[in-house]
């Protein structure tokens, strides 16, 4: 596999087979892909040092819990709609741990625990 480069951007524009290469700007280069490419990976994956003269696989650190908590959180409006809902249908004191807002809410904190 052959990755085009853009030699000062560091960026990899295209992943294609050996014999797939074709004339580009001279700002870009031909280079031969990592040994570990897989066929599902696009070229946002990956990176190129011009100094080192290397790509490399991105990768990205785990988000602390508290942002993948704001991630799996429902959107404020589905949030305040469950919850009118749940009102609506009388769910107070220990009955509101029965209703559907309470329980999407414990299950994204039951997903990502506090440390």
């Amino acid at each position: 596999m052959k990755a085009l480069v853009h030699s000062t951007a560091g960026t990899v524009a295209d992943i294609v087979a050996d014999d797939a290469t074709f004339e580009v700007h001279e700002s870009f280069l031909w280079k031969d892909m990592i040994a570990d490419y897989e066929a599902t990976d696009t070229p946002t994956d990956y990176t190129y040092d011009a100094e080192t003269d290397t790509i490399s696989r991105i990768v990205y650190e785990t988000p602390s819990y508290d942002v993948q908590r704001q991630m799996a959180y429902d959107a404020i409006e589905v949030q305040l709609d469950a919850l009118w809902h749940d009102v609506d249908d009388g769910k107070f004191g220990d009955d509101a741990k029965t209703g559907k807002w309470y329980n999407a809410l414990r299950s994204t904190k039951n997903a990502y625990p506090k440390p």
